[in-house]
């Protein structure tokens, strides 16, 4: 009690079924500790675990510290206690979901690291003798560290083959969590390296996909989402899987293919075909090495780790266990990928930096690194560009030549950062659109350099004025300049734009030259895109004719791959004008009413469209016709629409006073 602060509710991490966790302090260090409340008939999870945990030492294994009983007082009598380091990272579920709902960056490389991670520390257990079962493998018992690496946690239900040589445990109560509980086991109440690979295998996929496999129904009943989307059983569950990627993962095109064949193999529906876990392990290393820039898994137990490495700072999710106890290191030092920016991951790897270590070999020829447009402030109306670092009056957007073609949007949906230090009175903010216009760069022209204005505000190149929708080259050393309302009330705001290759980095100290190319400046802009690829356009809106606005005034661009929140927190200029000849509307659409993701039905370019759409708000809207209530995702095909209903004033009849058509831009 005494560790926990009394077991103070703000020392609380987490609670599961059995008891909670909290956080603690234990000779100056801080831990983990998990209490067991239950019958000491329901306590046989607390014998398991601390079987399992005090035999296993691996670094992708969480680490047993110590255990206890409580008698503290009468509150915690009988409970008993399991002490494990604290893992600061939180867990994978958690980190999903955050990711879902487009509050924490969660990109490829760190997931692909996790599944790497997962699958040593399993792969550790199955090959062991005797083998030992996690037997509950699933995204929230996967926890992080400070270093980003994974852990697998939560040997409750675990459990130890006692016949040296035997490959299966046979069990009486069949437990496990719906939707990554392999079938077979369920059936059969045999637990063996296959059903193991099962349930990773669906963690795989839920990486891949950010879809849980498992949800409960309207009716209380429980429905598998992933597998009914996947149907793995069937043909073209590859293209299946590769239609419902997470957008905001990343995902390299050339990484997709075999890691979904791999998470396809691990839930096949015959185990003799599952591949084993250190089949896995050696998969993921490859993919992992390969795609990151060569950076290392944990290693094997016995196994020292060599060459240089780089720590990543802690992500402050603060809600699982993880950090060193008793003095003793959480896990090796891991190579990372760079910590994720504000902004979406990017869809290619990167190559990891070097740390401390000893004298890097000759850098081998790279590729010239690539190009940066620099948009940088020349005058801020009211503000004293010399007391501002030059992160907060430089946008750099960064260009890179094997993309061909980049699409970068700038606004202050984009960019709220830099265009709130530059332009401190609100009013003048307001003339600078969400998404005021964007800049494309093809390095098959020359690397050529336009702009496109999305905006109905206004915005001058050196001195002409950019008409809505309109196109125009912008030369090295164009100013741009944002224009307020009125007649005399110009420019307060002008941005230089400047084409050029990234400045080479310091070299580090004692000369020796590095053996990557540097990243070059941080870059505060958004991330890159592709180009638009479909418009939600405005079809119908009551009381008023969309047709006769401006294009950029009446559509929604749509990138393929990319997650896009509808509503009047992001597209508030789009919804004020199709509405505005009645306005009352407004009050029906919500601050963010849908998430919609623009998918192609099958990879090569020119193929089918399908727009996924998931509606947030309390508020019913229409696909193609057919209801869709909160929670709900449905597909909307080329032609076909979106639409928002209410109740009209004088009428008990719902109103499509808003409907929205898919086409190609």
């Amino acid at each position: 009690a005494v560790a926990t602060g009394g077991f103070s509710p703000q020392q609380r991490l987490g609670a599961g079924a059995a008891g909670a966790v909290f956080r603690g302090y234990l000779r100056g260090t801080e831990v983990a500790i998990k209490e067991l409340r239950a019958s000491p008939g329901q306590l046989s999870g607390f014998e398991d675990e601390l079987r399992v945990l005090s035999r296993f030492r691996h670094p992708n294994l969480v680490t047993l510290l110590g255990w206890g009983q409580g008698a503290a007082d009468a509150a915690h009598t009988g409970v008993k206690y399991l002490v494990y380091e604290l893992l600061p990272g939180g867990d994978v579920e958690k980190r999903l979901r955050r990711c879902k709902d487009g509050r924490l960056a969660f990109p490829w490389q760190h997931r692909l690291g996790i599944a790497r991670d997962a699958a040593c520390g399993l792969s550790y257990m199955v090959n062991s003798q005797p083998k030992a079962f996690h037997r509950d493998i699933k995204p929230p018992n996967i926890l992080l560290d400070a270093n980003g690496g994974a852990k697998m946690a939560d040997f409750g239900l675990a459990g130890t083959v006692k016949k040296r040589g035997k490959g299966h445990l046979t069990v009486s109560d069949i437990s496990g969590t719906p939707g990554y509980a392999d079938p077979h086991y369920i059936q059969s109440g045999k637990v063996t390296e296959a059903s193991e690979v099962y349930s990773f295998g669906t963690v795989l996929l839920e990486l891949l996909t950010n879809e849980r496999p498992a949800l409960c129904g309207p009716g209380g009943d429980i429905v598998y989402p992933l597998v009914q989307v996947v149907q793995p059983a069937a043909p073209g569950a590859l293209e299946r899987v590769l239609a419902r990627l997470d957008p905001q993962a990343g995902w390299p095109r050339e990484l997709v293919e075999p890691c979904s064949q791999l998470a396809l193999g691990c839930i096949s529906g015959r185990p003799e075909r599952r591949p084993p876990f250190e089949a896995l392990v050696e998969a993921l290393r490859r993919f992992h090495a390969g795609a990151c820039g060569g950076l290392q898994g944990a290693a094997p137990p016995g196994e020292a780790r060599q060459g240089p490495q780089q720590e990543s700072p802690p992500e402050a999710c603060g809600d699982g266990l993880g950090k060193t106890a008793l003095g003793r290191s959480s896990s090796p030092p891991r190579h990372r990928a760079p910590p994720p920016s504000a902004s979406r991951a990017p869809l290619r790897p990167t190559p990891a930096a070097a740390g401390p270590g000893p004298p890097h070999p000759p850098a081998r020829p790279t590729a010239r690194p690539p190009a940066e447009l620099v948009l940088e402030c020349v005058h801020a109306e009211g503000v004293d560009l010399s007391q501002l670092a030059e992160s907060r009056r430089v946008l750099s957007l960064p260009l890179d030549p094997a993309r061909g073609r980049v699409v970068a949007p700038v606004g202050r949906q984009h960019q709220p950062d830099f265009f709130d230090a530059l332009v401190p009175r609100r009013e003048r903010l307001a003339c600078i659109s969400r998404t005021h216009f964007e800049v494309t760069w093809e390095s098959a022209a020359g690397s050529r350099l336009t702009l496109r204005k999305l905006s109905g505000n206004s915005l001058v190149l050196d001195d002409r004025e950019v008409g809505p929708e309109e196109t125009v080259p912008v030369g090295d050393g164009a100013c741009l300049h944002f224009n307020g309302l009125g007649g005399g009330d110009l420019r307060f705001l002008s941005l230089r734009a400047a084409l050029r290759p990234r400045a080479p980095a310091p070299p580090p100290p004692g000369g020796a030259a590095p053996a990557v190319p540097p990243a070059g400046p941080v870059a505060v802009g958004p991330p890159l895109r592709q180009a638009t690829a479909a418009l939600l356009e405005c079809v119908h809106a009551s009381g008023g004719r969309p047709v006769n606005l401006a294009p950029g005034l009446r559509t929604i661009a749509l990138c393929v791959e990319e997650v896009l929140d509808i509503g009047r927190q992001h597209q508030r200029e789009f919804f004020d004008e199709v509405l505005k000849a009645e306005p009352h509307w407004l009050a029906f659409i919500s601050r963010t009413h849908c998430r919609v993701t623009l998918l192609r039905a099958g990879l090569p370019p020119g193929s089918r469209l399908l727009l996924q759409v998931e509606n947030l708000s309390a508020n019913v809207v229409l696909i193609c016709g057919r209801q869709l209530a909160k929670g709900g995702r449905d597909l909307i095909a080329e032609g076909g629409t979106l639409a928002f209903v209410a109740k009209a004033r004088d009428s008990p009849e719902e109103t499509q006073f808003l409907r929205l058509e898919l086409r190609r831009a």
